[in-house]
């Protein structure tokens, strides 16, 4: 156990990377590689209903806002 931490805290932090988050999920829409095979399968399935979902997490992103004008519906600078 870290120096510091309690049991509970330890236990409270600890990663399932068996069952799908949506951060994690948000994470592989935006390309990122923080993310784990059950959160690219629940990806997937959400992909097959709303292929749009990560040109929404992209405009969504302070990284994607003035990447995606278009989307937003205002003109480019």
């Amino acid at each position: 156990m870290p120096l510091g931490y309690s049991e509970w805290q330890v236990t409270a932090t600890m990663l399932n990377v068996d069952v799908p988050h949506s951060a994690r999920m948000y994470d592989y829409y935006l390309g990122g590689k923080t993310n784990f095979p059950a959160d690219r399968q629940a990806a997937g399935q959400v992909l097959r209903d709303f292929p749009q979902a990560p040109t929404v997490a992209r405009c969504k992103s302070p990284l994607g806002q003035g990447r995606s004008p278009r989307v937003r519906g205002r003109p480019r600078d």
